[in-house]
């Protein structure tokens, strides 16, 4: 395979041959040259650029381990899908944003101010569905969160959260 030096190399040399106005020729084949070589590089760096930043996006543990502990269900339901599948001591089915928002909300104000932390963070499987698990601690009540996130089109969001007590 040739590679882009060669051909600019033998394309000058083709150029320079040429009789008449040999430096303009030279001179246009040099910029047409260049600026292949520069579309190559472009197409690299925005490759790069796209397999970087277009790379599945990780669940959002830190932000949803400082929502539950500060009892902040907008966070935690703006991570989800249209519709989140929620099943919160009692209360079980799919619901739009704001639904799942007042429904987490109300058991914030059953439960507030627990402590929260992860006991296993999941990994995409070839689903790419995650499943992380938590608990929620107030008042010496235990409640397991289990959180199941979704990749579509690079972007990670929560299909569902089952709250039940231990």
């Amino acid at each position: 395979m040739v590679s882009y030096g060669d051909f600019f190399v033998h394309t000058l040399n083709v150029a320079i041959k040429i009789k008449g106005k040999s430096g303009f020729c030279c001179f246009y084949t040099a910029l047409f040259l260049i600026s292949l070589m520069s579309m190559k590089i472009w197409t690299i760096l925005i490759s790069s650029f796209l397999l970087f930043f277009g790379s599945p996006q990780e669940v959002p543990h830190t932000t949803i381990e400082k929502a539950m502990k500060s009892n902040d269900a907008k966070t935690i339901v703006a991570l989800g899908k249209e519709k989140i599948v929620l099943q919160i001591l009692g209360k079980e089915g799919a619901f739009n944003h704001t639904q799942a928002e007042t429904i987490l909300n109300d058991f914030f104000v059953k439960k507030p101010k627990g402590d929260f932390n992860f006991n296993f963070k999941g990994k995409e499987n070839a689903e790419n569905v995650v499943l992380s698990v938590g608990t929620y601690v107030v008042n010496k009540e235990n409640f397991r969160c289990s959180f199941q996130f979704r990749t579509e089109k690079s972007v990670s969001k929560m299909e569902s959260l089952i709250i039940e007590k231990q």
